[in-house]
């Protein structure tokens, strides 16, 4: 019974987690469910099933999936939400839908339309109601059945209601000046004062709920609603009050006005006890007060003017009471700036985030601090939270965006919540801090709304820390000859080699900078090469981890992670290239030495560098200046002088067969010979302006993207033998298989698909929940690479599918320069293991096998069938 129950509670947990995506998608359930840890009842089951020859739909297998269960509860769709105080709702908003569900069945309680407008809510302090704004009208809400117990309209801002300390009541303010008081059980007004002249900007209780202070443009008044009477009116402030506190007894109230002014006041008369001027305060970072043991602590951003633009100075820490400054605030070290703040819940902490992500735990008493926090750092853009009381912190990391949790006490790490592909930009928390909501929300596409995902803190505890991988946000990925490794870079500033079979890292390379931005194996030797911002270029030998060499490849004018860097070997590994968006262009000696000498350079800057398919020509697009328009220049790769260029062609790409090349010009987009340039076709509905081409590897297919701030992305396929279009894509990213039978896709819900190339018809799919960085085919076509702005790397392997053999695209005349073999027969170079072997016949049929890995192989139809007397004698004649 107790192996029956595990099970049932294993499955109860997967179909919480996975809810999201078996509501919208339930064919989905036996590819989430093999997914899971090898060990959990869901992942036997497939596996028996698969086993057993039950499973006939495509999925896709997660080949070095975690294999410790998450501690994640539940996940749901929404671009925000918030837990409520004792765990038994969540509410999202997703769109203009606020949603309640129940975190413990995953089951969805009601749905509610907020307008056209962005909604807001807040959960009372009991967790039995939650008050909502659907544009100016309030809904009061029964979390328990999602019953509406009343709607009243008129509300001015999110500020014009809350509710009472027991929650048994809840006031609003309205824009005729209005005050009302319901009771939160039935949602029946109890009592109404037309207090104000004017709209209402906000109203607050006392601590002890009988009293209501309430602000309308210069009125402050206070009202005792139990005898409907007016305590006390003034009109001294003619500025906007932005928040109300009370102290704890309730004696005393703090009004903000604006950012300058902090005003301590009698509740009983309203009579003002001191009034505090914020020297050069913001309009925007409006202060913070709390009430501690101590007295009244206040958190102030300062700013002065300067050429006139604001200019932040160092945020201080003042004593309430007197509005002396207690001490300024600054970051770990000099240069860091203080990005974010948070008070525990009793005021006794200031927890300070800088921008470099350093967090510090400040005493609020004395300023002092008293902890630092040096690792993992943490967002400046989401504040940290306090758990428990202030017992707990809990921020969210820099790198990877994961949530960490440290006692406040003793700074000691409790628990760590993260998964896959996944990074939090919003923590919530339950009043016991057992369970914690965090949020991620697509701010591309918002209305679509982000992941929401509740963890369990206890279960997290019990749990190691994840396994080795990168940090920060995937730049580059390759395969190495051979397929049997492939390599990743990342905004870490590491390289890390991975086993292509189980996707588990061999080895970790450390860069000499921050970032690394691109990769490459060298197919002549055992290399491996990565590429920083900076230019700097680092050879290490695989198998043992030593550096082999460094060569600087030029340096942009100001170098960013995200601008890809060139960074390739030619086909036979004797010359590297390296350039890259605003970078030099340069070829580097790299066959018979370490020494990387340096064979030619292309001054000016270039966006794109990359080698013909035979290694005999580069081809990149030159520019004299940063923001000139861009020249498509070709170059002889083994003397470095300049064949042509053209001034019309503005972004293109080698055809497979190397005799072409795919572009877009003055006329459109088109086919061009790449050695005379000469139109050989143009394609149907070209004009439109391409960013960027993928050529299938059996020439019978181009896709360019168009994609720019007013558009959606678009993929428009054509075919190259009369240009017609065959379909579109509306999709983020598309990659062509090695065989050019199947695509790869990143659509814009947040989905990688499968598709059939010939029609662009779905045959699987993969959920996934962040930003996808990189995508990448095994040379065999048989896996596929996913890297994350998270820093994970997902290694994918499709399921009944049936494959076609991949592409081969590279040979050779006999006895040429660059024949590897020297041999009299013709030469092909396998794109799997990227091995040279001969031509059994000139016309050795449709495909053949390889004799180096024994792979099945399709030679290309165009270069094999086509002139190729003409052909070759182009491609060693480039100036013909």
């Amino acid at each position: 019974m107790s192996k029956r129950r595990n099970e049932l509670q294993e499955w109860s947990r997967f179909l919480q987690a996975e809810s999201h995506t078996l509501r919208s998608h339930p064919r989905f359930l036996f590819q989430q469910a093999a997914n899971q840890p090898d060990s959990t009842a869901p992942a036997i089951a497939a596996k028996e099933r698969s086993a057993q020859g039950l499973e006939k739909r495509p999925w896709f297998r997660w080949i070095n999936k975690r294999q410790e269960v998450s501690s994640c509860l539940l996940t749901l769709n929404g671009s925000s939400g918030d837990i409520s105080p004792d765990g038994s709702r969540i509410a999202t908003l997703t769109g203009n839908n606020l949603k309640l569900w129940n975190p413990k069945t995953g089951q969805e309680i009601s749905s509610y339309s907020l307008g056209g407008e962005s909604g807001f809510f807040k959960f009372s302090q009991n967790s039995r109601r939650i008050a909502a704004l659907k544009g100016s009208r309030l809904m009061l809400l029964d979390t328990a059945h999602g019953k509406i117990l009343c709607e009243d309209d008129h509300i001015s801002v999110w500020n014009g209601f809350q509710f009472s300390p027991d929650a048994s009541l809840i006031i609003s303010g309205h824009k005729d000046g209005t005050v009302k008081l319901r009771d939160t059980s039935t949602g029946d007004e109890i009592a109404r004062s037309q207090a104000h002249s004017f709209g209402i900007d906000g109203c607050w209780f006392s601590p002890d709920g009988q009293k209501i202070i309430s602000h309308a443009r210069s009125e402050l008044k206070c009202w005792h609603w139990a005898s409907d009477k007016i305590l006390w009116s003034n009109t001294r402030y003619d500025y906007g009050i932005s928040r109300c506190v009370f102290s704890p007894d309730g004696t005393r109230f703090v009004a903000i006005i604006n950012g300058e002014l902090v005003v301590i006041c009698k509740t009983s008369t309203g009579e003002e006890i001191k009034k505090i001027h914020l020297p050069d305060a913001h309009y925007m970072a409006k202060p913070h007060v709390v009430f501690t043991s101590q007295g009244i602590r206040i958190y102030s951003r300062n700013f002065y003017e300067l050429d006139e633009e604001e200019k932040e100075t160092d945020p201080s820490l003042r004593d309430g009471e007197t509005g002396a400054e207690i001490k300024k605030l600054k970051g770990a070290r000099d240069f860091e700036k203080l990005s974010q703040w948070a008070f525990s819940p009793n005021g006794e902490w200031l927890a300070i985030v800088s921008d470099y992500g350093t967090m510090q735990l400040l005493s609020s008493a004395t300023g002092e601090v008293v902890r630092t926090f040096d690792e993992p750092k943490v967002t400046g853009s989401s504040k940290p939270v306090f758990l428990q009381d202030g017992a707990q912190i809990a921020a969210i990391t820099l790198e990877g965006g994961d949530i960490q949790l440290w006692e406040t006490q003793t700074g000691k790490k409790i628990a760590f919540l993260s998964e896959p592909f996944y990074q939090a930009q919003s923590i919530y928390s339950t009043h016991d801090g057992t369970l914690i909501l965090s949020n991620t929300a697509d701010f591309l596409h918002f209305q679509a709304g982000g992941v929401l995902k509740l963890w369990d803190v206890n279960a997290a505890m019990k749990q190691s820390t994840p396994p080795s991988g990168h940090t920060g946000e995937v730049t580059s990925c390759k395969f190495s000859p051979g397929s049997r490794h492939f390599a990743t870079t990342s905004l870490d500033g590491n390289l890390i080699l991975w086993e292509a079979e189980s996707g588990s890292v061999k080895r970790k390379f450390k860069g000499p900078s921050d970032h690394m931005t691109n990769c490459a194996f060298s197919p002549l030797k055992p290399w491996i090469v990565g590429i920083t911002p900076e230019g700097v270029v680092v050879i290490w030998e695989m198998d043992s981890g030593r550096e082999v060499g460094v060569v600087q490849g030029g340096r942009a004018e100001d170098p960013s992670p995200w601008d890809k860097a060139s960074l390739e070997f030619s086909p036979d590994g004797r010359i590297l290239l390296t350039g890259g968006r605003y970078r030099p262009m340069k070829l580097w000696k790299a066959d018979e030495s370490e020494e990387f000498p340096l064979l030619s350079e292309a001054y000016g800057t270039s966006d794109l560098a990359t080698f013909s398919p035979d290694g005999l020509q580069v081809l990149f697009i030159h520019r004299r200046e940063r923001q000139t328009a861009g020249e498509t220049v070709f170059w002889d790769a083994t003397t470095g002088q300049e064949i042509t260029r053209v001034k019309s062609l503005k972004i293109c790409a080698y055809m497979p067969d190397g005799a072409r090349i795919v572009g877009y010009d003055d006329k459109g987009s088109g086919i061009l010979n790449s050695y005379d340039l000469s139109e050989e076709l143009r394609f149907e509905e070209g004009r439109m302006h391409c960013d960027k081409y993928e050529v299938f590897p059996d020439s019978s297919r181009v896709a360019a993207l168009r994609w720019d701030w007013k558009t959606r992305p678009e993929w428009r396929i054509w075919e190259t033998i009369k240009g017609k279009i065959m379909y579109y894509l509306r999709v983020h990213s598309l990659k062509t298989s090695p065989s050019g039978k199947h695509l790869l896709i990143r659509s814009e819900d947040n989905f990688l698909e499968l598709r059939d190339a010939a029609t662009g018809s779905v045959l699987l799919s993969y959920k996934f929940f962040e930003d996808l960085k990189v995508l990448r085919w095994s040379p065999d076509g048989k896996r596929i690479v996913c890297g994350y702005g998270s820093g994970d790397v997902l290694l994918l392997e499709p399921q009944n599918i049936k494959f076609s053999a991949p592409v081969v695209t590279a040979w050779e005349k006999p006895k040429s320069r660059w024949n590897p073999l020297s041999k009299e027969k013709y030469a092909v170079q396998c794109p799997v293991c990227a091995q040279w072997s001969e031509l059994p016949t000139f016309s050795p049929g449709e495909e053949m096998e390889c004799p180096q890995c024994n792979e099945r192989l399709a030679l290309n139809s165009f270069t094999i069938s086509g002139d190729w007397r003409e052909l070759n004698k182009n491609f060693h004649n480039p100036q013909k």
